[in-house]
């Protein structure tokens, strides 16, 4: 499977709505970039996109680039999906990642090779939905970012 899988050969995944507070999010993909926001009073990482501040209300942020790997920290097997066009890929993984600068982020995790565990080094590869929508999925077996 390449880094760059184009998800919408498969009509009907479902989609985001993108507002300026989140593109930015989405489209850096495009790069090869997570970008998250910053907030400009509180200093605080914020993950996922939002229009405010979840720490201090502040609606001032800039985007930053965040790591490419991390670790584990749990993980999930889906057996049954909400949407029926992820019935094709059942069972899947959904993990919370703490990626190497502290920052945790929930994903898709496609093992690389065998069973995913607690700890396990992942990177990251990043699936195209659509010309502006980039979403990154870990990748567990992986070697870890020097």
């Amino acid at each position: 499977m390449s880094n760059h899988e184009f998800a919408a050969e498969r009509p009907g995944h479902p989609l985001p709505v993108l507002e300026e507070w989140n593109r930015p999010f989405f489209a850096a993909g495009a790069e090869g970039e997570i970008r998250l926001q910053v907030c400009s009073k509180c200093q605080r990482t914020i993950y996922f996109p939002r229009a405010f501040c979840p720490y201090c209300a502040s609606p001032e942020y800039r985007w930053e680039a965040q790591p490419l790997s991390g670790t584990i920290e749990s993980f999930s097997k889906v057996w049954k999906a909400e949407n029926p066009y992820f019935d094709p890929e059942l069972p899947f993984h959904i993990a919370l990642v703490d990626l190497h600068n502290g920052v945790k982020m929930f994903g898709r995790l496609r093992a690389a090779s065998g069973e995913p565990a607690i700890g396990d080094h992942v990177s990251v590869e990043f699936i195209q939905i659509d010309d502006e929508i980039w979403l990154p999925r870990f990748v567990s077996g992986s070697v870890p970012e020097s």
